[in-house]
């Protein structure tokens, strides 16, 4: 019975170890990669165990079997493991291209994330390169054409130029929006030349110009003052049709350039032409012909087209409002600037700097010195705080009606306030101080001058001595003499415009010893004495009594000149 069950048994387990070998190898023949070692294994395992178990074996062979079926099935595991390992490791690396500098392992398709970089796809090599390769090219260009309108927007126009050049030499075609913003510098910066060039180079790459690039150009012709030109251009844009149309900013650009050149009656037909054409004007478009009156010193007519804004609908701003105001400053129409800024008052709007310079200006033009001063302090209590030109304007105007007096006064207000004058506004005072014989106040502004080490130029020392010469005060011209040759040096000291009004001044006084004194600082200085010197300084000699010396130099200048004036000696 026992020998029965024995057979039963053994005959079963065999069934069973052919049909687990049987659906283990069909299962591994259908698996792939990394799943087909485990299924083996297994099967393996799963067969000598049976194997044994249906063998009439001792109990200690079996455990030995089975001891050693799981140290082989461990082997192919840890085997199966590192060759996954090695896997993903070769996969990291293949991604690492496609990850950008600075990314985490998990967004670069390590383990546990996505990889939204790698393809899913099994690694295709001449795939992967071409579209690598794509993306670096596109990102060159992009880099490229990002350079381009860097510089240009900085307004470095040669590096953008170069820039442009470069891009051009290796086969590329900056885009458009690169080459506007190349124009819209050489705008800025009145390159016309540059702004050329980017036009050849854009017809050489076939690159249509768009509204904005034409209103570009004629904004480059305007900046200087090419009237011919930003209107040949605006012609080319209207004939081009299509989507490029005359807009308001290219008709802005042409009427600023008629008043760059102060072509008012040119600028008000191209208005007419923008109303004809149906396009708009803006708030620009006035204030552009507001300042072409201004400055065909025009403020009757800046004041008709501030009037004429409201019938279009478009409301005069600050800058329109300082513009109609610069129109009466430049001809001292002081009713017509202040109804103006009660307009602007009334209108809502808070007048600026500008503002009160251009009033001061207007009052000063006109010679009322104390309205010139009310305006200064109105500023004052305005809270807004006056600069080199408020103080210069009023202390100008003083000058110009001749008070010295109110001149000094807002000169130390000025200078209280910590508000320097420019060497250019010094020597204008200095000179008024010359005309009205006020000595004092022009050395004074002279030695203010040496303290805050502000160079102003030789003509204005020279001014200065040559006016003490006239008072006759001879000790005092030598002084600042002296003190114009430690500032500037002998270069640029001649006879005609430096000894020769001096000498002669001091001849007219009939100062024959400060005569005598400059004659020989010429000498000392081996500075020529010209013929017409030494017959002044003759003629004065004789008159005061002095033929002895008279006598010498008439021998002195013998040898340097052949004279018949001299002969009676």
């Amino acid at each position: 019975m026992s020998s029965t069950s024995t057979t039963l048994s053994s005959a079963s387990a065999t069934a069973g170890n052919v049909n687990l070998w049987n659906w283990a190898s069909k299962t591994a023949t259908t698996r792939s990669g990394e799943g087909k070692f485990e299924v083996l294994a297994a099967a393996a395992v799963a067969y000598i165990l049976g194997t044994v178990a249906s063998s009439a074996l001792s109990l200690a062979v079996v455990a030995v079997t089975s001891v050693c079926a799981l140290l082989v099935m461990s082997l192919v595991l840890l085997l199966t493991w590192h060759k996954r390992t090695y896997e993903r490791v070769d996969e990291s690396v293949e991604g690492v291209s496609t990850c950008a500098p600075g990314m985490d392992g998990k967004r670069c398709g390590r383990k546990g994330a996505a990889a939204p970089f790698l393809p899913s796809a099994p690694f295709d090599p001449s795939l992967k390169m071409s579209e690598m390769s794509d993306r670096i090219i596109t990102s060159d260009l992009n880099a490229q054409n990002s350079q381009i309108i860097y510089q240009s927007q900085d307004g470095n126009i040669d590096q953008a130029h170069r820039a442009i050049q470069k891009m051009r030499a290796q086969g590329n075609r900056p885009k458009l929006v690169a080459y506007s913003c190349f124009l819209n510098a050489c705008a800025k910066s009145g390159q016309v030349k540059q702004a050329e060039q980017c036009l050849a180079y854009m017809k050489d790459d076939d690159v249509e110009l768009n509204t904005i690039c034409y209103s570009t150009l004629i904004n480059v012709y305007a900046s200087s003052g090419d009237v011919d030109k930003a209107e040949e251009y605006f012609k080319t844009m209207a004939a081009a049709g299509g989507e490029v149309t005359p807009s308001t900013s290219a008709y802005n650009a042409l009427i600023k350039a008629c008043s760059r050149v102060r072509h008012i009656d040119r600028a008000e037909s191209w208005f007419e032409h923008m109303k004809a054409t149906g396009v708009e004007p803006n708030v620009i478009t006035f204030t552009t012909l507001i300042s072409t009156c201004a400055k065909s010193r025009d403020p009757e007519r800046a004041e008709r087209w501030l009037n004429q804004m409201s019938d279009h609908g478009v409301e005069a701003n600050l800058m329109t409002y300082n513009c109609v105001i610069d129109a009466c400053a430049k001809v001292g129409d002081v009713k017509r600037a202040e109804l103006c800024f009660r307009k602007m008052r009334n209108g809502g709007i808070t007048p600026d700097l500008v503002t009160y310079n251009s009033l001061i200006n207007t009052f000063g033009q006109a010679g009322e010195v104390e309205q010139c001063a009310r305006w200064l302090e109105m500023m004052i209590e305005e809270g807004l705080e006056p600069c080199n030109v408020s103080f210069s304007t009023c202390i100008g105007a003083y000058v110009k009606v001749g008070d010295m007096v109110g001149a000094r006064r807002w000169l130390l207000k000025m200078l209280d306030c910590g508000v320097e004058l420019s060497a250019v506004n010094y020597s204008t005072l200095i000179h008024a101080g010359v005309r009205t014989l006020d000595f004092e106040f022009s050395e004074w502004l002279l030695l203010h001058i040496s303290r805050k080490n502000v160079q102003i130029e030789p003509i204005t020392y020279r001014a200065f001595i040559h006016a003490l010469a006239k008072g006759n005060q001879s000790e005092r011209a030598m002084q600042w003499f002296e003190k114009m040759v430690r500032a500037h040096g002998l270069k640029l000291i001649t006879t005609d415009d430096m000894f020769g009004p001096v000498i002669s001044a001091f001849c007219n006084c009939h100062n024959y010893t400060a005569v005598l004194e400059w004659i020989e600082k010429m000498r000392h200085l081996n500075i020529p004495i010209t013929q017409t010197i030494y017959t002044k300084a003759i003629k004065t000699l004789q008159r005061t009594g002095n033929n002895k010396w008279a006598r010498e130099l008439c021998e002195e200048m013998n040898k340097e000149y052949c004279n018949p004036v001299c002969n009676k000696w």
